[in-house]
């Protein structure tokens, strides 16, 4: 049985991943969850499309990696791909920050004292 003890209640696998989803910094027991499934899948997607964006600049940039063109299905596929591939970096990013704004916020505030932002000065 796959169980684990919160306070005075038992939780099975099911419940303890459906936590997980819904609220930041869990800890249960010897298992800590950072974020929210849905911060970890736009982190996911933000590498995924980092790495393709990084792909199709090296192949358009040098020679040396013209054999990547192949992967793409070509280099005019390349060409076309690569603009997408980068605007789905940045929409990915932007929903991040999004997800993480008020996060950031809170630990802004309680590094400086409790005030939400520094005078400019």
């Amino acid at each position: 049985m796959n169980q684990t003890n919160v306070g005075s209640e038992y939780l099975g696998q099911a419940q303890i991943a459906r936590l997980a989803a819904e609220r930041e910094d869990v800890a249960i027991d010897d298992l800590i969850v950072r974020h929210t499934s849905k911060v970890r899948m736009t982190h996911w997607l933000v590498a995924i499309f980092f790495f393709l964006s990084l792909l199709t600049g090296f192949v358009m940039f040098t020679p040396y990696f013209a054999g990547l063109a192949g992967i793409f299905g070509g280099g005019p596929m390349v060409r076309l791909l690569h603009p997408w591939f980068s605007l789905g970096f940045v929409v990915a990013v932007f929903f991040l920050y999004n997800q993480w704004k008020e996060r950031m916020k809170k630990e802004l505030a309680m590094r400086n004292g409790g005030a939400g932002r520094r005078a400019c000065h």
